[in-house]
This record gives C-alpha cells, sequence and structure tokens, in this order.
C-alpha cells in the first residue's frame, strides 16, 4: 500500500514524534448558542519554550445542535435540557489531561442596559424579578463595567444566577476546569487583535436569533447594545438580498451606539474597522453591504494564524469560511489560556 498523509511511515521519524508530543494542558471555549454549541481548543505544544498566550495553536474545533426551537417560546424544561445535551455530546476530557474552560451562554438568556453606577443596587432589584417571573425563577447575576473611561454610566450584563451555576456544574463534573462565564463583548473584543490581527472600533456579533454590538474602550469592552432577532424575508438566512431590511437596521445601531461613545469620549473612531462575526457574518456581501451603510471600514473575523483544524470538508481556499462562526467559542478559549497562563507566571 503507498504511504498517505495518515500513515506515520511517510513522515519523517522527528517530525512525526513532534507531532505526538502534545502539552497536557488544553484551553477551550465552549460558545453555547440559542440552537447550536460550538467549542474550540486553543494549546502550546510541549516542545515550545514560549509557555504564553501568544504561543497558543488551534487545536480542535466542533459543534453539535441543541434539541430546542428557537423560533418557540422556551419551555420550563429549558435549562435541563441544555444541560442534558451537553453532558452527553461535550468531547470528553481524557485523563492525565487538563482542561480550562470558559464559557459564553446564549444570548436569549442575557440582559443588557446601561444605569449609572449609583443605581447599580435598583439594576438588581430589577433584574431579580425579571428572571424570578421567567422560566429560570432565579435571582439574576450581574456583571457591569463603565461605558468608557471616567464614566459614571455602567453597563450591565445580567443572567439567571440558578441557569449560570447549573450549565457551570455540568460542564465541570465531565472534568473541564471552568474558569468563568462571561459576556461576549468583553471576550471577542479581548481576543481580536490577538487571534486576528485587526484592531477594532466597535466588535458586531451577527446572529439568526440576535446579535451584539460592542464598542472598544481601551482595548476592553465598552457600551454594549443588543441587537434584534434577524427575519429574513423568502427563505433562510443564506443572502444579503433577504436580509437587506434587518442590514439597515444593524447599521442603524451601531452608528447610534458609536455615536453615543464618541460624545462620552470625545474622539473619533471611524477610521478603525468594524469587525463582524457571527452565522449572518459568513454570508458572502455583508461586509460589503455593511460597509456601505457604515459609511467606515469593515472586516470580517478571521483567524490570523496558519496552523488550525482542518475538517474533511474544509477545502483550500475556503477552509477559513467558518472562522465567524467560531469567534466566540475561539475568543472564550484565549480568554481561558490568557488568564491561566497570566495567573502561573
Amino acid at each position: 500500500m503507498p504511504a498517505t498523509a495518515l500513515d506515520p511511515s511517510s513522515r519523517p521519524k522527528s517530525i512525526w514524534s513532534r507531532l505526538l508530543r502534545r502539552d497536557s494542558t488544553r484551553f477551550v471555549g465552549i460558545d453555547i448558542g440559542v440552537d447550536q454549541v460550538h467549542v474550540a481548543s486553543l494549546g502550546v505544544p510541549s516542545n515550545q519554550d514560549n509557555q504564553s498566550a501568544e504561543s497558543l495553536q488551534w487545536l480542535t474545533r466542533s459543534k453539535f445542535a441543541l434539541p430546542i426551537d428557537p423560533y418557540g417560546p422556551p419551555g420550563h424544561d429549558l435549562v435541563d435540557t441544555v444541560c442534558e445535551t451537553l453532558r452527553e455530546c461535550l468531547p470528553r476530557c481524557i485523563d492525565g489531561e487538563h482542561q480550562y474552560a470558559a464559557i459564553a451562554l446564549p444570548l436569549s438568556w442575557i440582559h443588557y442596559e446601561t444605569t449609572p453606577i449609583a443605581e447599580i443596587a435598583q439594576s438588581q432589584v430589577a433584574c431579580d424579578a425579571m428572571f424570578g417571573g421567567s422560566v429560570f425563577q432565579s435571582h439574576a447575576h450581574l456583571n457591569h463595567w463603565p461605558v468608557c473611561e471616567d464614566s459614571s454610566q455602567q453597563i450591565i450584563a445580567a443572567t439567571a444566577e440558578n441557569a449560570a451555576c447549573r450549565v457551570a456544574q455540568t460542564i465541570a463534573r465531565i472534568g473541564y476546569q471552568v474558569q468563568g462565564i462571561l459576556p461576549h463583548g468583553e471576550v471577542l473584543i479581548h481576543a481580536a487583535e490577538e487571534l486576528t490581527a485587526v484592531k477594532p472600533s466597535v466588535v458586531v456579533l451577527l446572529q439568526p436569533f440576535g446579535g451584539l454590538v460592542a464598542t472598544v474602550n481601551l482595548g476592553r469592552c465598552g457600551m454594549c447594545r443588543a441587537l434584534p432577532a434577524c427575519n429574513a424575508t423568502d427563505g433562510p438566512v443564506d443572502s444579503v438580498e433577504r436580509i437587506e431590511s434587518w442590514l439597515e437596521t444593524v447599521a442603524k445601531e451601531i452608528t447610534a451606539t458609536l455615536r453615543y461613545v464618541e460624545r462620552l469620549e470625545g474622539g473619533d473612531s471611524s477610521d478603525r474597522p468594524a469587525l463582524l462575526c457571527g452565522e449572518i457574518a459568513k454570508i458572502p456581501g455583508v461586509d460589503e453591504a455593511l460597509a456601505t451603510l457604515l459609511e467606515q471600514p469593515v472586516a470580517t473575523w478571521k483567524y490570523a494564524q496558519w496552523i488550525r483544524p482542518r475538517g474533511w470538508d474544509d477545502g483550500a481556499p475556503q477552509f477559513t469560511r467558518d472562522d465567524p462562526a467560531r469567534a466566540v467559542a475561539l475568543s472564550l478559549a484565549y480568554c481561558a489560556a490568557a488568564g491561566h497562563l497570566e495567573g502561573s507566571r
């Protein structure tokens, strides 16, 4: 039988042995969406001297569906269904490996608002009532951060405390060492420049069932606003023509968000690109349409390094076409790594 690329004998022994010397530590991002879950892992090769976040390589990727109707009302067994699917479908941890994981919850589980820092306690009470009266029947857990430097206005990202804890516990029981549950905007912005080599003014997550626009504040997340669900005309969300009116709405939200922040900061970010990610960002022509509507540069999220996992359907030169959909998972993995490696120095 002739040697093939999958046959160890077809490689020089020294090269094959280096490929087999995998580090026992991996950093995993688990992006739980409304109807599917994306998982990505990063790692530092064991034969590499520089054990830092900058030396990470993209090792694995996977995705699986959630048995949830994204168009229907959420059922009272929503959290049970998500946890059971995670338990059954997440990649298993190998004995002896350390798998540090960061998690993002579905966008529909998160409530965003802007409030003065002096009124956060009142926001906690209101969010407790909102989540307590929902299918979650839970108190709210709040993350908050300033809209921009020295601003008294705070962005609040609230979610159901019980649901978040159950998801984290489910993933931990499988063997992952959970580092935290992180807001989408903070994750995407923290990892954007390192993973894509793009320094954006704003990151825009475009998903069929809702999205997010997040501005950059000194390298961290600033203003965040939720985007509406995409109502495509005449069929599925697979072409610019079917989502033209929605893209106009998205452009107005991005513009309004940037202008609000610019008034607070007294600056102008129009020379830096808007970075697009999410399922809808994969559609050809979406970047051009938004660039025209925004009248500013636009970039589509793309992993900047050349070492990456390749799937059986990844035919060059289109093997990067799914990068926007995997942006959150890969950014979560980067955040898990950056926090762990920084803390271990």
